[in-house]
């Protein structure tokens, strides 16, 4: 099934109709009109794109001063530069009485050729009747500032061609029969009235005879489409595989009408394709099947960037029909090769087995990728006739398969669903042709009635995720409103979200034209989508063809995440990453608004769910309490120290029910790495109060109480042998402890209290060890030990800044960083300004570090106003694929031991959901 053709009319759908057709169509909406036979005359049977514009003056009225898409394409140079010609001409003509009742009274023609060598031009023809010959011509010219000098003539056979200098290319015209005829080509124009004179015109042909006949007269524009030709237009634009693959599409059928009308904020293009009726037009394949149903859009992911759907009655039908063609074209030897050696090799009849239970609805699907590489991205879906007939089919595949080749066949449970490699390479784009041609692998999922494929297992836990989390394109917001601008039935139905697919369609172009999507990305974000149906009609030999463009300058990347699982409410607290201790893998903990904590595997299933009393304080740690390999959770909560093995139970002696609230995270300190611990809690008696691992009071601690509360975490490190433990209460009194709470260093000085975090830089020795802080101005201070101080004034900020103090570049220099309100800056140790970021919103958050090994420390911001999280390499520029989805902190952990890091946020819907950072 050669679906190669349609896949080349969604890249010109996508690209061209869409970004070329805005422009061929707006392009020369500047002079529209409607066909009238003499005008007709002039144009070469080699036409690829004919526009015919009623009442020219009009649509660039409507253009310029009412179409929203028209004047975002100003700010492109090309469209800004045509449309002061457009304006130039629409004065002349306002100039000139009898040049404006000729443009109202008769259709004005643009049509396009290929001038070879990768070069087009277009042709403008209309009926001057006996109103104008070329004496007046000149007449009208001259009334507008072009002067005698400025022509020159040419006599070709007989007719007098002239051309006129203009800036950036000649532009040469002449009058035949009545009608005008030009072009920036003066060869066009030779050939034009070579035409005129032979009769041998668009005019005669038959099929666009038929075609033209169905044009309405009342629209703002006519396009037609000739199949045959319009293709080699692509060659400046697409790769060289591109392009040879999409002439295949100049049989796909003959000519195509359409009918234009331009609303502010979108464009309908819709009429009829016509084809002959021999096989050699592709669309002969559809006739006799009927339009069916789109209901596949209700499993596919809501980051579906373009999709092509093809709707039949009969498949079995279909394929035979589609061999036929083959036959026709000289292709199906090649087909029945292939087939006949992928049996044998497998010992199969592998069209029964993959193409005995298809359905009625078929489609290749592209997520929005986050480069050209479409591989991850590409997935085709084929709805089953009955789910028992594709269940047995594809069970007996694989138990064949495995059988003679058993090391081919590779099965993965993921979520309850069985992803199966069979490692047959290129087997759907083998059986089913071009269309399939980026579906290299054999991956493939059973959801619902329907198969989808993919290429890689990743891809397809994707798929899952999205569907499983009900993210899927059906109940997406902005497809369901685009898509009621459409039938809910198709033949064929070609989708592309403009905004998601510009790395879609960069896989198809040269360098060129790739790089000026990238320099339009802005530009196209702001369109919403483009859609093309082909559906079938009673008329003989004849489609009915439906395309709808419209604006939504709204874009919000749609980020594939591994996994999405639904709580009982919304996130409340960072995700903390723990270790299953019996698999090594990494599990999630994560607090809910109701104070229901969850663990939760690294595919994202719910292990268990337990309710506190109260909100955690800081992070979820693991200790070894017993010292024989099994790690429980330890946390606090403001009335209680809170121990869980990893089934969600009490460890004997917990919960610790404290003698006051607490007012900061446990420390848990270990001091002589032997697993004995000591868990270290201030609370609001302002007393420190230390238990050991099984929950009772250490004797012998010796600390009475603190000037003033302690918010801050207390820290513990080692110096030569001799523990320190030191707190910082809300006033700034530091308190260095020994292993019984006593004094070990009295402080002289106090610092600075803008942190609930106690940033110590570790020395050589005690007097070098330092606490480092800002106060409520950003001033730095450097505290040491031994009481010495050292300020340092880089810059003024608010007083509800937030200060990190980090060596983020691995130079073994710290940088300081500050997040004050909507901007980030970090700073060298001498002051001097690594880089800053102003976000779009104030940050509530403190800013989060990361560290990424010999790539050193990325931050983490997280923008909750608008939705989005952000990561900064060290040397400020933003990591690949952010800004991410997500409205609470986040947390970034090899949560598979796969090799790939993975971002762990959530949302204000009550989802949690893990991004792969690739």
């Amino acid at each position: 099934m050669n679906y190669r053709m349609i896949k080349k009319v969604f890249i010109f759908i996508s690209i061209i109709v869409l970004l070329g057709g805005i422009g061929y169509t707006y392009l020369f909406l500047l002079k529209r009109s409607e066909p009238t036979n003499n005008a007709l005359n002039a144009i070469p049977r080699n036409a690829a794109l004919i526009i015919e514009l009623n009442e020219a003056k009009k649509v660039y009225d409507k253009l310029s001063e009412t179409n929203i898409m028209w004047e975002e394409l100003m700010t492109v140079d090309c469209f800004n530069q045509l449309n002061y010609q457009m304006s130039q001409i629409d004065s002349a003509v306002q100039n000139n009485n009898l040049l404006d009742d000729l443009l109202e009274e008769n259709p004005l023609y643009a049509s396009i050729h290929s001038t070879g060598d990768k070069k087009y031009e277009f042709l403008f023809t209309f009926n001057l009747g006996l109103k104008i010959n070329l004496l007046s011509l000149e007449t009208i010219l001259d009334d507008n500032g072009f002067s005698k000098n400025q022509l020159s003539t040419k006599n070709y056979n007989g007719t007098v061609i002239n051309t006129i200098a203009l800036s950036p290319k000649p532009f040469s015209f002449t009058i035949v029969d009545g009608l005008f005829i030009g072009s920036y080509s003066i060869v066009l124009v030779e050939d034009a009235v070579k035409h005129t004179r032979t009769g041998n015109s668009i005019k005669d042909n038959i099929l666009f005879k038929k075609i033209h006949k169905t044009a309405g007269k009342k629209t703002d524009a006519n396009i037609y489409l000739n199949f045959k030709y319009f293709f080699k237009l692509f060659d400046s634009y697409l790769d060289s595989k591109s392009y040879k693959n999409i002439l295949t599409l100049s049989s796909f059928a003959e000519w195509s009408e359409s009918d234009v009308r331009i609303r502010p904020n979108s464009i309908t293009m819709n009429g009829f394709t016509t084809f002959n009726d021999s096989l050699d037009s592709y669309l002969n394949l559809f006739k006799g099947q009927t339009q069916q149903e789109i209901k596949f859009t209700h499993i596919i992911p809501s980051s579906t960037s373009s999709f092509i759907f093809i709707g039949m009655s009969n498949f079995d039908k279909f394929y035979s029909k589609y061999k036929s063609y083959l036959k026709r074209k000289e292709r199906l030897n090649y087909h029945t090769n292939v087939i006949n050696a992928i049996n044998s090799l497998y010992e199969l009849d592998i069209e029964k087995s993959l193409l005995s239970w298809i359905g009625n609805e078929i489609a290749l699907v592209y997520t929005e990728p986050k480069n050209s590489n479409l591989t991850r991205n590409t997935y085709a879906v084929f709805k089953s006739k009955n789910v028992e007939q594709v269940n047995n089919s594809l069970d007996s595949l694989v138990s064949s398969l495995s059988s003679y080749h058993s090391k081919k066949v590779e099965t993965e449970t993921y979520r309850d669903f069985n992803i199966v490699n069979i490692n047959i390479p290129y087997i759907i784009p083998n059986l089913l042709g071009g269309l399939f041609q980026g579906l290299d692998q054999s991956y493939f999922i059973i959801i619902d009635e329907y198969v989808v494929f993919g290429n890689s297992n990743s891809g397809l836990k994707e798929f899952i995720n999205r569907y499983l989390s009900e993210k899927t394109l059906s109940r997406d917001i902005n497809y369901i409103n685009f898509a009621e601008k459409l039938s809910s039935e198709s033949n064929i139905y070609l989708y592309s979200n403009i905004a998601r697919s510009s790395n879609i369609y960069k896989a198809f172009l040269n360098p060129s034209s790739s790089n000026q999507i990238t320099e339009q990305i802005d530009l196209l974000q702001k369109f919403g989508a483009v859609g093309y149906q082909i559906n079938g009609t009673d008329i003989k030999n004849s489609f009915y063809n439906n395309i709808y463009l419209d604006y939504n300058p709204v874009y919000k990347q749609v980020s594939a995440s591994m996994w999405e699982t639904e709580l009982d409410t919304c996130i409340r607290t960072k995700p903390s990453i723990v270790i299953n201790h019996y698999t090594s893998n990494k599990e999630i903990v994560v607090q809910d608004v109701l104070n229901s904590i969850y663990l939760i595997s690294p595919t994202g299933k719910v292990l268990f769910k337990k309710t506190l009393d109260d909100e955690i304080i800081g992070s979820i740690s693991q200790i070894d309490l017993y010292k024989n390999g099994k790690l429980q959770m330890l946390f606090n909560t403001t009335s209680a120290i809170h121990l869980l093995d990893r089934k969600g139970n009490y460890v004997d002696g917990y919960p610790i029910k404290l003698k006051a609230n607490a007012t900061n995270p446990v420390a848990i300190i270990d001091y002589d790495n032997k697993r004995d611990y000591r868990l270290i809690v201030a609370c609001e008696d302002k007393h420190i109060y230390n238990y050991t691992g099984e929950g009772k009071l250490v004797r012998g601690w010796k600390f009475k109480k603190s000037e003033s509360i302690i918010k801050a975490q207390i820290k513990h490190f080692s110096i030569k042998k001799k523990d320190y433990v030191v707190a910082v209460d809300s006033l700034g009194k530091v308190y260095v402890l020994n292993r019984q709470g006593q004094t070990r260093i009295k402080m002289k000085k106090s610092t600075n209290v803008n942190s609930q975090e106690i940033t110590i830089e570790i020395g050589k020795d005690i007097n070098s060890t330092k606490i480092i802080s800002t106060d409520t101005l950003g001033t730095i201070s450097k505290l040491y030990l031994s009481s010495k101080e050292e300020i340092i004034l880089i810059d003024t900020v608010s007083s509800n800044h937030f200060f990190l103090y980090k060596d983020i570049n691995n130079d073994k220099i710290a940088e300081y960083i500050y997040l004050d309100q909507s901007i980030l800056s970090v700073y060298d140790h001498e002051g001097a300004l690594v880089y800053s970021y102003t976000f779009n919103t104030e940050i509530s958050d403190t800013p989060l570090l990361f560290n990424f090994g010999s790539k050193g420390v990325k931050i983490g911001i997280l923008a909750e106003q608008s939705n989005e999280v952000f990561l900064f390499n060290p040397d400020g520029t933003m990591a690949e694929g952010f800004p991410l989805t997500g409205s609470k902190k986040f947390s970034i952990s090899d949560i598979n031991r796969n090799g790939s890091l993975n971002l762990i946020t959530g949302d204000e819907s009550r989802n949690i959901y893990t991004f792969s950072l690739e």
